[in-house]
């Protein structure tokens, strides 16, 4: 998974989980959403590696891409790496 983070300077999301009876209460966008404000206000990328197809429909509604696909290094799960260019702030 290394080989597929991005070179330049980002920021990586290692874990964000939420228990099953308390999905869909907007927890993990809650705790996710300033993370990626510090992101664009430093102007740098943000990553995860994810092993379900629904964690990737959940960080890309956040804006992320998928950049690479794969299996995990015992062939067990399936994996995709996600990127989040950083997004310009709206200033007024």
């Amino acid at each position: 998974m290394d080989a597929a983070r991005p070179d330049q300077p980002h920021w990586w999301l290692r874990h964000l989980g939420v228990r099953p009876s308390s999905r869909r209460r907007g927890l993990a966008a809650a705790v996710l959403a300033p993370a990626l404000v510090r992101c664009d206000t430093d102007g740098v990328l943000a990553g995860a590696a994810v092993y379900s197809w629904a964690n990737v429909r959940f960080l890309r509604g956040f804006g992320f891409e998928v950049i690479s696909t794969g299996r995990t290094s015992d062939d067990e799960l399936p994996l995709w790496v996600l990127v989040r260019q950083p997004q310009r702030l709206l200033t007024g």
